[in-house]
């Protein structure tokens, strides 16, 4: 007998180890970041543009989709791959950024607007898919994890990101436990704590938050919840599941009046779960989310535009505005609203 194994919607073994030029362009063409690109020349003014700025975040984009290591290593690529160069619009090796200035780049991309900007690419991705994947959020949980990072090297920068309320690093600590209560290992890090909320079946994340290290799990899940519901068709969700960290009195009233107003229980998990530093709670447990019914609406498939990435990088046309404007859906209670700002730096 054949049993057959549903993968996510993006498997590993079904992603190319060496991209074609065609997925590449296509890939680029997908991700709607006009606004991103004209802020970014924007603030950069009429100062220096050896590396224009399309070339800096197209670099950093096909360092991602290409399974680079490191920023240097896709840098090395490019050096040697005139191909690939061009399709970022870097007309030749001597073009190529070179590692501080990428560093400094990701410093850019980490403040506002730049941050709001990021978080609507990602809202705008979400919301695509969503359109045409009928079950996505379907089952969703939520957890955290570390991200490494390290402090502004001057005061004076410091008390910038202070000021427009960005986190900042500290030490960061997690305690797994087996199912006897018994810490098993301990994972510590410096620098800054992801919380996600994510697809159980597609595996793909609908919410994000980046806070320091010292902030609970239970403190975000109305944020996720939230962004989640403005990015995806309404009466999406049906379950939630979380560990203890979310086992608190205001989680639970937030889940019952907005997130779910008709049903709501907890049940615990025998699955093994993390300690969590003494802004969380150990065990884990998982919430049931029924939300009420609401009518069907016909949704089509959003395209990407075409012309987003042309040879000639100068030539880029906004996308249309139905692929630019997600739509903010609720879950049958008031008006949900996109939050004005990011949270947390680009690391």
């Amino acid at each position: 007998m054949k049993i057959a194994i549903a993968k996510p919607l993006f498997a590993w073994d079904e992603l190319d180890d060496s991209p074609t030029l065609k997925s590449l362009r296509s890939l680029l063409e997908a991700v709607p970041d006009l606004a991103l690109l004209d802020a970014l020349r924007e603030s950069r003014g009429k100062g220096r543009d050896h590396y224009p700025v399309e070339a800096l975040w197209g670099t950093l984009l096909l360092s991602i989709a290409l399974r680079h290591l490191s920023v240097d290593a896709c840098l090395e690529e490019l050096r040697r791959n005139a191909a690939l160069r061009i399709l970022i619009g870097i007309e030749s090796e001597e073009r190529v950024p070179g590692a501080d200035n990428m560093s400094r780049f990701l410093a850019t991309l980490g403040e506002e607007p730049h941050l709001t900007h990021l978080r609507k690419i990602f809202d705008v991705q979400v919301s695509r898919l969503g359109r045409v994947v009928a079950d996505l959020d379907k089952d969703a949980a939520g957890d955290s994890t570390g991200l490494a990072g390290r402090p502004a090297l001057s005061d004076k920068l410091r008390a910038a990101e202070i000021e427009q309320g960005l986190p900042q690093p500290a030490g960061g600590k997690k305690e797994y436990a087996d199912n006897d209560g018994k810490v098993t290992h301990i994972v510590e890090w410096f620098g800054y704590k992801l919380h996600l909320l994510v697809d159980v079946e597609h595996e793909v994340a609908l919410a994000y938050h980046i806070t320091d290290t010292k902030t609970g799990d239970n403190e975000k899940i109305s944020g996720l919840v939230e962004q989640a519901k403005c990015n995806l068709p309404q009466g999406r969700v049906k379950t939630l599941a979380y560990d203890k960290a979310a086992d608190d009195g205001a989680v639970h009233e937030f889940l019952t009046t907005k997130a779910a107003p008709r049903s709501f229980k907890t049940a615990p998990s025998n699955s093994k779960s993390p300690r969590r530093s003494s802004a969380d709670a150990s065990p884990s447990t998982s919430f049931t989310i029924r939300p009420a019914p609401s009518s069907a609406t016909t949704r089509s498939a959003i395209r990407p535009s075409s012309t987003r990435w042309p040879t000639s990088v100068t030539n880029r046309t906004a996308a249309p505005s139905s692929i630019a404007a997600p739509h903010a859906i609720t879950a049958s209670i008031a008006p949900a609203t996109r939050p004005a700002t990011a949270n947390g730096p680009m690391v």
